[in-house]
């Protein structure tokens, strides 16, 4: 937001709220210099300023030691963890369903509803209808107003009800609380809900240009994000650090102007006289290609992409990058030197990723 002008000044209780990695102080320190008028960047407690070469010496010395400070507690946390799962203890959070606050009682009006929908699903019986069931009775799990299919699969697979102890995604030992359900029942319902008799909630697609974006530093692909200013709630795409897409960080765009561009071409895209012929090609799914044809035969071709569902506009793009033989747009990172503003020219037709 600093960078794109949309917001002029950054204010944090401590410097370590601000940032905790050298690379992301890096970040700010290049937003601020780059500047003009120089972003003013300040914290409740005095310790962030960044007004002039000392200032940024003395925010890269704190952020050093915050970030060995960090370091060392995440450790001593982690090592005390794996102390507790590997004594078969509970590890802390929310009261889970079936069982006490304590973590350990068994909750048995609870445990007789686990019971009864392994038994269920056991016999054939699907997630989806035990939920509308468990939901129709009025029975509640312990976050939430209802039941979705996700709930009850992810209940049903965990290792808790089976007197197992979880850590880290994997089962490390028998748990110090009684199973609900016998460690053979539990083979059971992996083994059954396996085969494909679970039926999960699609969610919905907010960002639908996520995975059509590629970094054009480090290659990874680039994801939605939502954030508010002021009164205002819009999004960017961004190179996400998460595990799953291992990017670098550096690079963002704005979601709606981007959005509009993509769409822009699309909207050529599809008036090319082989328009239809791409995206068979490039879809094989069916709604795909019917998609297309509401656009392509519509008085109002803009009007009818709009009314698009999201996820319709991803895979429609998709299929007309791969009838053109394209995979996405590489996004170059911002030129610090220019005006914060959205420029197109960033946006570059990509053959890989």
């Amino acid at each position: 937001m600093l960078e794109n002008g949309e917001a002029d000044a950054l204010i944090a209780y401590d410097l370590d709220r601000a940032a905790r990695d050298p690379r992301d102080l890096e970040d700010l320190i290049d937003v601020v210099e780059h500047t003009e008028p120089r972003v003013a960047v300040r914290s409740v407690t005095g310790s962030l300023r960044l007004d002039n070469d000392a200032d940024v010496t003395m925010a890269r010395v704190m952020v050093a030691i915050a970030n060995k400070a960090s370091r060392d507690a995440s450790r001593r946390i982690k090592r005390k963890m794996d102390e507790i799962a590997a004594a078969g203890r509970p590890g802390g959070g929310g009261r889970p369903f079936g069982y006490e606050a304590d973590h350990v009682t068994i909750r048995q009006s609870e445990a007789d509803v686990i019971r009864d929908a392994a038994a269920r699903v056991l016999t054939g019986e699907t997630v989806l209808s035990v939920c509308e069931d468990l939901n129709r009775r009025k029975i509640r799990p312990v976050r939430a107003e209802q039941w979705s299919p996700g709930t009850l699969h992810q209940l049903l697979r965990s290792g808790r009800i089976a007197g197992l102890r979880t850590h880290r995604g994997e089962i490390v030992g028998p748990a110090t609380w009684p199973g609900i359900i016998t460690t053979t029942q539990r083979d059971a319902l992996l083994a059954k809900l396996a085969q494909g008799t679970v039926r999960l909630k699609v969610p919905n697609l907010r960002y639908w240009c996520g995975r059509l974006l590629w970094c054009g530093r480090c290659g990874a692909p680039m994801v939605g994000i939502c954030y508010q200013y002021g009164n205002r709630r819009t999004h960017n795409y961004w190179c996400s650090t998460q595990r799953r897409e291992r990017g670098c960080g550096h690079t963002f765009v704005s979601g709606p102007h981007v959005e509009t561009v993509v769409a822009s071409w699309s909207l050529e895209a599809l008036a090319r006289p082989d328009a239809l012929r791409l995206v068979a090609a490039g879809s094989p799914a069916p709604a795909i290609p019917r998609a297309a044809r509401r656009v392509v035969r519509s008085q109002a071709p803009a009007t009818a992409w709009e009314r698009l569902q999201p996820v319709e506009k991803r895979e429609l793009v998709r299929a007309l990058l791969v009838g053109r033989g394209f995979t996405g747009w590489a996004v170059a990172p911002a030129d610090k030197t220019s005006p914060p503003r959205f420029d197109p020219s960033r946006l570059s037709l990509a053959t890989q990723p």
